[in-house]
């Protein structure tokens, strides 16, 4: 079997992102549970890894029940600045429908190439977080991703300040819930009037389960564009109505009169996953990459890939004229797993990049950190 383990904390269940200091501390004292195993790197039953895909909007947006269920969740900034509330569907929800589907003739199946029992399996399961290869964790909402998302509340003005002098294209990889995609949406709709705005913004949204993409990532996007265009302070959880004429006016909405594009890529870390984002239309010079990846780095097995992968978005967008940089958000440890800052730094600086410490937590347990991540050539500049 496929080595698997879970991470000491989760979020899903938790109302409060920002639980008391000992709270915290005994989140991060049980950092890593691992069953025990053989190595991941000598087992000859691994799974096949997914191969990337690139997903259609309207599929996953057709692939929804006609209801869905909401809470919201407060960021509370650290620079003392009003907290934003964000929409985020129910776990309970994801589960009934998974549930209620079946594989074999759901929409969501057509198009999800592992829209299969062991990655539902996986994902209600009560002992494992992740299955390497199999299930990711990306239907819970991690740590590190509230620390990223904070820090782009408190960046808000320089991101904003881009996207009024030229194109933006926002790639989250490991996207998950896309809390941080959502929190920057947020920023940017609060801030700016998007029908007045001629530069584009394009949100590329990664996660390794097609699943995931269908079911968490978009869903929330949709979700905190909806509440947002509707002007009323969500509640603290609701359902909505997803009617044919909802979903037609998100998509028509977003594109002619927001100036949105909005992609999803399933599928592992490669050159082929690479590939899929390159080749899509381009901004014309000015234009700024932003990459976004929180608990992305736990993982040994992963480390070359995600860092050659990142190296190559950021180098690709600097030679089509633009500016890039990542912003990766971890621990510095991940016991009993292997992967770290300091491993993920080591590879980096391999691969002619460079990263900068720009946030670090205080206080006791394991030590988080935000990372800014460019090619040494940039930042070299």
């Amino acid at each position: 079997m496929a080595t698997s383990f879970t991470f000491g904390f989760d979020y899903d269940d938790v109302n409060d992102l920002h639980p008391s200091s000992n709270q915290k501390s005994n989140h991060q004292n049980a950092q890593v549970l691992v069953q025990q195993g053989p190595s991941t790197s000598t087992e000859p039953d691994l799974p096949q890894l997914e191969a990337p895909k690139l997903h259609s909007l309207h599929d996953i947006l057709s692939s929804l029940p006609s209801s869905i269920s909401y809470s919201t969740i407060a960021l509370k900034s650290r620079n003392g600045a009003a907290p934003i509330y964000l929409p985020r569907r129910e776990l309970f929800d994801i589960r009934a429908q998974l549930m209620a589907e079946d594989p074999n003739v759901s929409e969501a199946s057509r198009n999800c190439s592992s829209y299969s029992s062991t990655e539902v399996e996986a994902e209600l399961s009560a002992k494992d977080d992740i299955k390497p290869g199999v299930y990711e964790g990306g239907f819970k909402t991690w740590e590190c991703a509230v620390d990223l998302a904070n820090y782009l509340v408190e960046r808000s003005e320089d991101i904003v300040s881009t996207l009024r002098t030229g194109g933006l294209h926002v790639i989250e990889l490991g996207a998950g819930t896309a809390l941080p995609t959502s929190t920057l949406l947020q920023l940017l709709f609060t801030k700016l009037t998007f029908s007045t705005i001629s530069f584009p913004l394009r949100l590329t949204l990664s996660d390794y389960n097609a699943t995931v993409l269908y079911l968490s990532t978009i869903p929330n996007i949709f979700l905190t564009y909806q509440l947002l265009a509707s002007q009323i302070p969500p509640p603290k959880s609701s359902d909505v109505e997803l009617s044919p004429s909802l979903l037609f006016s998100f998509e028509s909405n977003l594109s002619l009169e927001s100036n949105i594009h909005i992609s999803a890529i399933s599928g592992a870390w490669s050159p082929a996953f690479d590939n899929l984002i390159t080749t899509q239309h381009f901004f014309p010079s000015p234009s700024t990459t932003l990459i976004l990846a929180s608990e992305t780095i736990y993982s040994p097995a992963s480390l070359i890939s995600f860092t050659n992968t990142l190296i190559h978005l950021l180098s690709t967008a600097e030679k089509r004229g633009g500016e890039a940089r990542a912003l990766i958000a971890a621990k510095k440890v991940y016991f009993g797993v292997g992967g770290g800052v300091d491993e993920f730094l080591e590879v980096l600086v391999a691969r002619g990049g460079t990263g900068k410490v720009v946030w670090e937590s205080v206080g006791g347990g394991v030590g988080r950190l935000i990372l800014e991540v460019r090619t040494a050539d940039d930042a070299g500049e």
